[in-house]
């Protein structure tokens, strides 16, 4: 009950018995060059088939998705017989019993086999804390990370209590430690990709914040988050990366030009009624995983 019985690294899935413990399952996803990406407060002694009968959420559910998001099919084992639930990545084919057995904390009956989503194990980790004067401004940039992207792999927000719990000197010379609430974003990915990734983050989270802010002094903020831009320093790279750059891009198929940003800036200025906005200037580009 302990085994990973499969792996499919072209559809990123795997299956592995309900008994294994969430170590030794990254311990072998790890050799293959995949990660489950679950890691609750229960990581060191927790099971998957434990993880799928509570619908468990880690630390790095905002970017890797709840475990019941990962699970692509279970077999269960009850009274009357082995019932086999699930096979393929998605289906419009009628309720899905799947929801009705994850979560049910052993009520239905006893999960033996879970297949899951498996992601390719990150090159790179980086992790940033921000303070914020209040949880409502701390919401307020959190919200917009994850409905504007890039959503981070770890995202966390203490209220006052939690952060002055956290921050205080247990030696006690510096008081009960500072006021506000404490943010914690994680990026994982590729090389090349992290530090990008949090750079851009921090900005877009900060916008919305800083247009409330400076409000009552009539100063509006906004964002704007570049793609591939054809600058001085960027037509000096060599042919094939700028090829390799543009053909990302999905319309129009070439770099963007400095004339264009000037454009979007002097849209952002003359128009009063834009405020707190990120405005992606980049050709619909995302990158693609390495």
């Amino acid at each position: 009950m302990d085994a990973l019985t499969s792996i499919d690294t072209e559809s990123r899935t795997c299956t592995l018995q309900a008994g294994m413990r969430s170590t030794r399952a990254e311990q072998l996803l790890g050799e293959h060059g995949f990660t489950l990406g679950h890691f609750p407060q229960s990581y060191e002694d927790a099971s998957i088939g434990g993880y799928a009968a509570t619908r468990a959420a880690g630390q790095a559910s905002a970017g890797y998705g709840r475990f019941d998001e990962m699970v692509i099919g279970l077999v269960l084992a009850t009274p009357g017989g082995t019932i086999t639930l699930g096979a393929a990545q998605k289906s419009a084919a009628g309720p899905d019993l799947r929801e009705l057995v994850m979560g049910s904390e052993g009520t239905l009956g006893v999960i033996t086999e879970v297949t899951v989503r498996v992601h390719p194990a990150p090159e790179e980790r980086t992790y940033d804390g921000w303070r914020f004067d209040s949880f409502e401004q701390g919401a307020a940039a959190l919200r917009t990370l994850v409905q504007d992207g890039p959503v981070p792999t770890v995202l966390r927000l203490s209220d006052e209590a939690e952060t002055a719990v956290n921050l205080a000197d247990p030696s006690g010379n510096s008081g009960s430690g500072p006021g506000g609430c404490l943010s914690i974003a994680g990026y994982e990915g590729q090389t090349g990709q992290v530090a990008y990734g949090a750079s851009k983050a921090a900005i877009l989270g900060m916008s919305l914040p800083l247009a409330r802010d400076l409000a009552p002094v009539g100063i509006r903020v906004c964002a704007i988050a570049p793609g591939t831009m054809g600058t001085p320093l960027m037509q000096s790279a060599p042919e094939e990366m700028k090829a390799k750059l543009v053909e990302n891009i999905v319309f129009p198929r070439r770099m963007g030009e400095p004339e264009e940003f000037a454009l979007l800036v002097e849209s952002i200025v003359t128009n009063p009624y834009l405020n707190g906005e990120n405005i992606r200037l980049d050709g619909a580009l995302r990158f693609p995983p390495k």
